[in-house]
């Protein structure tokens, strides 16, 4: 089984600044589901994530580039990767361009405005599907999992 590449694009690729407090509910495969808030900042120098469930804060992130740091509240579950938040947060947001230009062969990503699709050689691994302005659906089908991003509300950048 291919191993899924980690996104690691530099915030300016994003190519404007963002402010969201969104939903994020992930349901596993198996059997599983959890949900949590996300409040994301990102502009030209820094990513900065803070994810939240019953109102306090888990898992907190900072993207400038070159470095994640990563802070982890003594509760946060140890199968919570911030590398995977991160790698499927640029696939989701990022311009397909950019995603594109980070993946070397056999990984390819295709899409349109609603749908983007990450491919191992001719084998699909993850579908993104846009629902609406506001929702975005996430299958990870080499993983097991689907995330459903529902932005809440724009927040004021700090």
């Amino acid at each position: 089984m291919p191993v899924m590449p980690m996104l690691r694009l530099p915030p300016a690729t994003l190519g404007r600044t963002l402010a969201v407090q969104q939903q994020v509910q992930s349901r596993l495969r198996g059997g599983g589901e959890h949900s949590a808030e996300v409040l994301l900042e990102v502009d030209s120098k820094r990513l900065q994530m803070a994810l939240l469930t019953m109102g306090q804060i888990i898992v907190r992130l900072n993207w400038d580039g070159q470095r994640l740091i990563e802070e982890r509240s003594a509760w946060a579950p140890a199968a919570l990767s911030v590398d995977r938040i991160l790698s499927d947060l640029q696939f989701a947001l990022w311009p397909l361009t950019a995603v594109q230009a980070a993946l070397s062969l056999p990984w390819a990503a295709e899409g349109t405005s609603t749908e983007r699709l990450l491919r191992y050689g001719i084998r699909p691994v993850m579908y993104l599907r846009t629902l609406s302005a506001e929702i975005i659906e996430i299958d990870n089908v080499l993983q097991g999992y689907t995330l459903t991003i529902r932005t809440l509300s724009e927040l004021a950048p700090t």
